[in-house]
This record gives structure tokens, C-alpha cells and sequence, in this order.
């Protein structure tokens, strides 16, 4: 964990990338908020792909976790705190 740190960079930047995607989420209207919650749920996706990455998991550890729901939906979940 702590030796990949090119790979924690990216996962910082994801994060930054789905915050701001988020803000914007937030402040738009309902037309946007289609097109930009598409785009979180796909930012949302890739992060968590590079989360399994930096933990090494393979594919059975993915498959346990992908077959768990979420209790929340993210993306209009962080847009309600904002």
C-alpha cells in the first residue's frame, strides 16, 4: 500500500475529478444532473477499480465485494450534503 505512490496520486486525482463533478452536480439543473450523474457513476467506477488495484485484490476479492449492494446511492448522496 504505502510503497505504490504513483498509484495513490492517481487516486487522489480521481477523488478531486469526482468532487468537482460533484459540485457541478450539485448546482445544476435537472436536465445536467442526467448527463453529469452518468459521468459520476463512471468516475465512481474507475476509482473503485483503482482502490482493488492498490489492495491487490483479485478477482474473487472484487467479486465478493461487487456482489454486495450499496445502501446508498453516491452520487446523490454527496450531492445532498453540499
Amino acid at each position: 500500500f504505502l510503497a505504490n505512490e504513483e498509484l495513490r496520486l492517481r487516486i487522489a486525482d480521481k477523488a478531486r475529478e469526482i468532487e468537482a463533478r460533484q459540485n457541478q452536480y450539485g448546482e445544476s439543473g435537472e436536465a445536467r444532473r442526467n448527463v453529469l450523474g452518468t459521468v459520476l457513476s463512471q468516475l465512481w467506477s474507475q476509482l473503485d477499480s483503482l482502490v482493488c488495484e492498490l489492495y491487490d485484490l483479485n478477482q474473487e476479492d472484487i467479486s465478493f465485494f461487487s456482489s454486495r449492494r450499496r445502501n446508498v446511492d453516491r452520487v446523490n448522496f454527496s450531492s445532498q450534503w453540499m
